[in-house]
């Protein structure tokens, strides 16, 4: 069996074990095995409780790769087999981290040929369409062919905006971020696919879509609320063809299909139309209590707003190059990061869901649903983390009620949060690996810091006990140069002692330390017979601030568990002490540290018999 040995070293000019905050060393870590890893490869375990330290998002691996660290996985592999249900045949769940990507499937693709769902097999997305749409559009604004001020009027024909309330004051900003006001046409079609299922295999056009919203008034003027309707986005792409002369399946192919290199994604209607065609979806349609396939359906009926087919990996490829940026300019991402209140606990940007969690900050992406499929595509700009699912069958699932909540407590946050490892997970394929990772400077001044980094023995492999372990210090900066403050400001302090000082003090010293630099100053004299002048360095009687020193002390002992602070008097005195002390028997150490102990204060007594007998003062008292 292999042997496995770990060193580090930094790029420090100064010191190899020593990393610079201000400098942004980086660590390198060195993996070797005795003998090249076998074909299966290894996963080498790294406990780092210092990760937090390094700038995660920039960790760079050669000779192998990372991977979630196994109890990771297990976390996805459980949540993956919880979305198996009796309504939901198949599903596939994919995670991108910079500490490592994880991604299964489970269950059917198709129930009659019990096929199960494969890597890679595609899905249809419903409305994760819209962003495609969006991002669209957005490409070609920043080519100056549209503007999101553009109305409807500008660009469609009087044929179709004769079917749309306020047209001629809807923007296409308004459209993409569902503050038009537009009717939404999908309830109309579902009520009537409701009683002849047949139109959801019929080829709808773009124009007979509006025309169901045709005696439809808007729902509120342009720009002034907030409500989802698929209607916008059927517009949207509507636009789109008008203004380039192209079908939008053609522009979403050369402006982002194409260019991100999406294999598997598709802008289509019918399955024969897309080459290899994708997995069956599932509802129970006719409620007899039996799933059919309703993948047969022409996506036509949901066009620009819901027919894109795609998978996890280029669904993640999509969400990494959008949300992260790389394919739009910097100021059509900012417009579509540009979010309206919605009044139902998220935001909407442009094509683009956004919500607030605890552990994974802002997540934007968009969830879909289709006849036979559920979908969710998240991002956290944050922690660069994307979270792609894909379901074949439909749930009740809605937004605010079950998605929300399940990204903001249970494993998605808990694998998201970067700041929650403590752990690196790397898989070496070859004999010799190395892992950089780039010390993060936080801004703060915190003097020598360690980090250690220690490799845990495997199945396939063992630790040479020489070399499991490696520490490295990191140092705020190269040099480290006593800030001081300006020499007006010294001036200043100084002056403001010696005219301070009471006639009846003799002397007195002060220290002030802030983040601008510290000073030390004194005045007057430390004894009046010699008339010695007080230096900063003198020592002085410190009187009840010794009271901060004995509760430091208790608690030590409290955190050691020499003590809890229940603890009564009587639990420690002796009885010849607790019989002066009423209520001992009750009174805790808290108690005596906060001076809720209700104890009569002895320096009173004390002090009144100084006063007829001074000497009082001057013999040893004990306890």
């Amino acid at each position: 069996m292999s042997q496995l040995s770990l060193s580090a070293s930094t790029t420090s000019d100064r010191d190899p074990t020593v990393l610079i905050e201000s400098d942004r060393t980086i660590a390198t870590l060195s993996l070797s095995l005795d003998d090249p890893p076998p074909s299966a490869a290894i996963t080498v375990a790294i406990d780092s409780p210092n990760l937090s330290e390094f700038e995660v998002k920039q960790i760079q691996v050669e000779g192998g790769e990372l991977a979630l660290p196994e109890p990771v996985q297990a976390q996805l592999a459980t949540l993956l087999a919880g979305k198996i249900t009796e309504t939901v045949p198949g599903a596939a769940i994919a995670v991108s981290s910079p500490l490592g990507n994880w991604s299964e499937t489970a269950g059917l693709a198709d129930i009659a040929g019990n096929i199960p769902v494969a890597a890679g097999d595609r899905f249809e997305v419903g409305s994760i369409t819209k962003p495609f749409t969006a991002a669209t559009l957005l490409k070609l604004v920043e080519a100056g062919t549209l503007a999101l001020e553009d109305t409807l009027t500008d660009w469609l024909p009087a044929s179709v905006t004769a079917n749309v309330a306020n047209a001629e004051n809807i923007t296409l900003r308004q459209l993409l971020n569902h503050t038009s006001g537009v009717a939404e046409y999908d309830f109309i079609l579902i009520q009537q696919g409701l009683a002849n299922p047949l139109i959801f295999l019929q080829d709808w056009q773009p124009e007979d879509i509006v025309a169901l919203i045709g005696d439809s008034g808007p729902v509120f003027a342009p720009g002034t609320g907030w409500q989802y309707a698929n209607t916008n986005f059927i517009l949207a792409g509507m636009v789109i063809e008008a203004a380039t002369g192209n079908e939008l399946a053609a522009e979403m192919q050369t402006q982002i299909i194409e260019p991100l290199g999406l294999e598997n994604t598709f802008f289509s209607t019918t399955k024969e139309t897309i080459p290899g065609g994708y997995i069956s979806g599932y509802l129970d349609f006719d409620q007899n209590g039996v799933l059919d396939d309703v993948s047969i359906a022409n996506l036509s009926w949901a066009w620009a707003a819901g027919a894109m087919v795609s998978n996890t990996e280029d669904l993640t490829s999509f969400a990494q190059a959008l949300y992260a940026g790389g394919l739009l300019s910097e100021a059509m991402q900012a417009e579509m990061f540009t979010l309206v209140d919605t009044g139902r606990g998220y935001d909407y940007g442009l094509g683009m869901m956004s919500f607030e969690t605890p552990d994974l900050g802002r997540l934007v992406g968009h969830r879909g649903g289709s006849l036979g499929f559920n979908s969710n595509l998240w991002y956290s700009p944050e922690d660069d983390f994307t979270y792609v699912e894909l379901l074949n069958g439909r749930t009740d699932e809605t937004l605010v009620v079950n998605t929300i909540p399940s990204f903001r407590s249970g494993p998605i946050p808990a694998v998201g949060d970067l700041s929650g490892y403590d752990e690196l997970a790397v898989t070496l394929t070859e004999a010799m690996a190395q892992v950089s990772l780039p010390v993060a400077d936080d801004g703060e001044v915190e003097g020598a810091e360690t980090v250690t980094f220690t490799i845990q023995p495997g199945a396939d492999y063992t630790v040479n006990p020489a070399a499991q372990t490696s520490t490295l210090t990191i140092l705020d900066s190269e040099e480290t140069t006593p800030m001081q403050l300006p020499d007006r400001v010294i001036a200043a302090l100084e002056n403001a002692l010696d005219d301070n000082l009471p006639p009846e003090v003799p002397g007195a010293a002060v220290a002030i330390l802030t983040p601008e630099g510290d000073w030390f100053g004194a005045s007057g004299v430390s004894d009046l017979a010699d008339n010695t002048p007080l230096a900063p360095g003198d020592r002085f009687e410190a009187g009840s601030i010794t009271k901060t020193f004995v509760a430091t002390t208790i608690l030590q002992l409290v955190e050691e568990g020499l003590l809890t602070l229940e603890d009564a008097l009587t639990d420690w005195l002796d009885p010849t002490l607790t019989a002066l002390v009423p209520n001992a028997s009750d009174i805790t150490i808290e108690q005596i540290l906060n001076h809720t102990s209700g104890i009569t204060d002895y320096l009173d007594v004390l002090t009144a018999q100084a006063g007829t007998n001074p000497t009082v003062f001057l013999q040893e008292w004990e306890a």
